[in-house]
């Protein structure tokens, strides 16, 4: 998919990204960019969805731990990775999971395990209400959706922008706690970098931030019962461990609820062999 047409519209820092499993779908309403992978099984479709400033690419070490024992698709929803944006302005939570929900479609997974980490845990949310045949378990990794009290938000304000890549390893080092090879990170703030500088991302960021809703979780939990767990830093200043007790409470589907030690927000990218080995045993739990 090397030759979609948004690439044309990608500097060509962005476009380096790309990888061989690299694939696009169009909803309708944006161009989302995905890499499927891995060896059909009788485990569930793994569906990692993008999270604060992280696309699809900064979660190769999650599915290296996993590729070998189930299908991993890990999506970049616009304002993230490769994605391109929402055409009509709409960056509701809403919108974020009829995205999700048409990527499911498009790669014709119906027996998944969505992953909703940071941003993207209450379209997960919204999605497994939708689907609640197709969706058969949730992973809710230090998802946001509750107010976060005197919580500190992550390394900068929602909308703010990457200026240059030794500004984004900067915010990384504050997301993240796990010792990491150095020049993994400069890669990756490259990287990230190129991604917030296309051409649509900065005024994204400002239409994501004046739709977040940080209600919605309280209101849509205590209807799922999609079977599912809770994944937690338990050294995040950003969303306290605090947070995912109280998901916990509200959602009857939950099943469990683990913290990852020595970690920061982004846990799943920090810890990706902790992570993979959390998110294998919940799906052999409801296979």
């Amino acid at each position: 998919m090397k030759d979609h047409p948004i690439l044309q519209d990608m500097p060509a820092a962005a476009r380096r990204s790309l990888r061989p499993e690299s694939l696009f779908v169009d909803t309708g309403r944006a161009v989302i960019h995905y890499l499927d992978e891995g060896a059909h099984s009788y485990l569930s479709t793994l569906v990692v969805l993008s999270a604060q400033w992280l696309g699809a690419n900064a979660f190769d070490g999650l599915a290296f731990g996993l590729r070998d024992r189930c299908r991993v698709i890990r999506v970049d929803l616009p304002g993230h990775g490769l994605a391109g944006p929402f055409t009509n302005g709409d960056y509701s939570a809403r919108a974020y999971a009829d995205a999700v929900l048409a990527v499911l479609n498009a790669c014709g997974a119906n027996n998944v395990v969505l992953v909703g980490q940071s941003h993207s845990g209450i379209p997960a949310v919204l999605a497994a209400l939708d689907e609640p045949t197709r969706i058969k378990g949730l992973i809710l990794a230090t998802s946001s959706g509750l107010p976060r009290g005197d919580a500190r938000p992550p390394g900068g304000q929602v909308g703010e922008q990457p200026a240059d890549p030794r500004w984004m390893a900067d915010k990384l080092r504050t997301l993240m706690r796990r010792d990491h090879d150095p020049a993994w990170l400069a890669d990756l703030a490259e990287e990230l970098a190129a991604h917030h500088r296309l051409p649509w991302r900065a005024r994204e960021a400002a239409l994501r931030a004046a739709a977040y809703d940080n209600s919605l979780l309280a209101q849509l939990l205590p209807r799922l019962s999609t079977p599912g767990i809770t994944l937690w830093s338990s050294h995040s200043t950003y969303l306290p461990v605090t947070m995912a007790e109280r998901i916990a409470t509200l959602w009857p589907g939950c099943i469990g609820s683990g913290n990852i030690d020595d970690t920061g927000h982004l846990l799943l990218a920090d810890a990706p062999a902790d992570g993979a080995r959390a998110v294998l045993s919940f799906m052999e739990q409801i296979a």
